[in-house]
């Protein structure tokens, strides 16, 4: 525990090519360092004001937002290599094509909970079955 102490222990400050090991120096020399580096500048600040910046249409934002229909869900499950799952205890894209007609509502109900909510909960998995 000592060793880290003395690692962090500041034990001189250099100043105009001229060492100074003086505690009180240093102490001083320190403090106005970081007073110099936090506090706050009155001088000009950042403005925003003429800029344009660069932003999509509204039929694009619908594109990113908008509910997902039935045929793009489809496509995408159907464009996955059928041997593929995301582990070995998972349902491969193989059981999902077999079983669309009982799957797709499920399926689409849970892309379209992502696409509205924007996030997947860490620890969730999807259960298709109850």
């Amino acid at each position: 525990m000592k060793w880290k102490r003395a690692r962090n222990e500041i034990n001189g400050v250099v100043e105009n090519n001229l060492s100074c090991d003086n505690k009180e120096v240093v102490k001083d020399k320190v403090i106005y360092f970081f007073k110099a580096k936090f506090e706050r500048s009155f001088g000009p600040q950042v403005r925003l004001d003429n800029i344009c910046f660069n932003s999509i249409s509204g039929e694009d934002n619908d594109f990113l937002v908008g509910v997902v229909s039935k045929e793009k869900v489809k496509a995408a499950v159907w464009s996955c290599d059928s041997l593929k799952s995301p582990s070995p205890n998972d349902f491969n894209f193989n059981f999902i094509k077999f079983c669309w007609d009982c799957l797709k509502e499920d399926v689409l109900s849970v892309v379209n909970d992502l696409v509205s909510k924007g996030i997947w909960p860490r620890g969730q998995k999807l259960l298709l079955f109850v």
